[in-house]
């Protein structure tokens, strides 16, 4: 058995705003709230002080760290490139089933019967 575990660097940041508009709506999120999550997100800006404060920064890719929905953005993002994938006869067979990958958040394992 092989394993290959990947954990993301700045997970949340990787993702580009193109990528969880695509995600969302090949979802059953409702429309409204579809439109709410890109106007939040479209208008995302950040500002940054050291001696005097910048002015107001576009932010183009990633989810906020901070925000309640941002896991649930990654999340729905990398379903949608897992779902992309062609996972036929990989993995290990369990009981008649296969066994290719394990998520959790940010962390992934792919799970294969040969390295290849």
């Amino acid at each position: 058995m092989h394993l290959a575990f990947i954990d993301y660097e700045k997970a949340f940041d990787s993702f580009e705003m193109w990528a969880i508009g695509k995600a969302k709506n090949e979802c059953r999120i409702d429309s409204r709230y579809r439109m709410l999550i890109h106007n939040i997100y479209k208008k995302a800006t950040m500002t940054i002080q050291l001696e005097e404060t910048t002015k107001p920064i576009p932010i183009e890719r990633g989810v906020r760290q901070s925000d309640v929905i941002s896991p649930k953005l990654f999340t729905l993002a990398l379903e949608d490139i897992f779902r992309a994938m062609d996972w036929v006869n990989m993995g290990i067979n369990i009981n008649g089933k296969k066994l290719n990958h394990l998520r959790y958040a940010d962390d992934v394992v792919i799970i294969a019967s040969a390295f290849e």
